[in-house]
């Protein structure tokens, strides 16, 4: 298991290896009938290109942000 720790994010992306992907924890801003909800989800079976999106929106803006 790696923790990453970002300047902009209150919480860390943890990950851990599996098989052939990872399962990769992370805070994420999700959008509720229109109301903004900060939530850490975790996703299962990500693909490292995945990974490293996540990675980068996280570094980028300290969480993943819904798309527009």
């Amino acid at each position: 298991m790696i923790e990453v720790y970002f300047s902009k994010a209150i919480e860390p992306v943890i990950i851990q290896k599996e098989l052939d992907n990872y399962m990769v924890s992370y805070p994420k801003l999700t959008l509720v009938n229109k109301e903004k909800k900060d939530e850490y989800v975790t996703s299962h079976k990500v693909l490292l290109e995945g990974l490293l999106w996540i990675l980068k929106k996280v570094s980028r803006d300290g969480k993943v942000l819904p798309e527009i």
